[in-house]
């Protein structure tokens, strides 16, 4: 997964995420979102597709949002932006993320994007000191194969 973060751990400030991200827009297969109220880091979004042409129309999405701005629209504002910009780049046909089992409002929130469950990696998470599994959604955008 490219962002899993736990309460309490560190997060990078506002200023100093700037070089980080001017770093990632330069690459086209990059994209980072920042969601952020009065200095503060609400939510942030990572996607990154493969380079190679095997692998180049696929990407991993990963994405947090701060506890006390869950709920609000935050995530889906996140998701919808990623979407706008896959889509007008046109080269990206398949979207993959995962998600704990027992986060039923992200999971309900994927699938009204179109996101559809496509596996489990079992025990792939650590969370205080209990392994949980990693559901594996996607979602195809592309002509041809869908999911299913």
């Amino acid at each position: 997964p490219l962002i899993i973060r736990e309460e309490g751990e560190p997060t990078t400030p506002v200023d100093k995420r700037q070089a980080q991200l001017a770093a990632a827009q330069a690459r086209e297969h990059e994209l980072t979102l920042i969601a952020e109220h009065e200095g503060a880091i609400l939510g942030e979004l990572a996607f990154r597709s493969g380079e190679r042409r095997r692998v180049r129309h696929t990407g991993e999405l990963g994405i947090t949002v701060a506890a006390a701005w869950r709920g609000r629209g935050v995530g889906r504002a996140l998701k919808e932006d990623l979407l706008a910009w896959v889509r007008a780049r046109g080269i990206v046909q398949k979207i993959n993320l995962g998600v704990l089992p027992q986060n039923e409002a992200a999971r309900k929130l994927y699938t009204s994007l179109g996101f559809v469950e496509e596996g489990r990696c079992r025990n792939s998470i650590l969370i205080d000191g209990q392994f949980q599994d990693d559901v594996q959604m996607g979602l195809w955008l592309g002509p041809g194969p869908e999911n299913g």
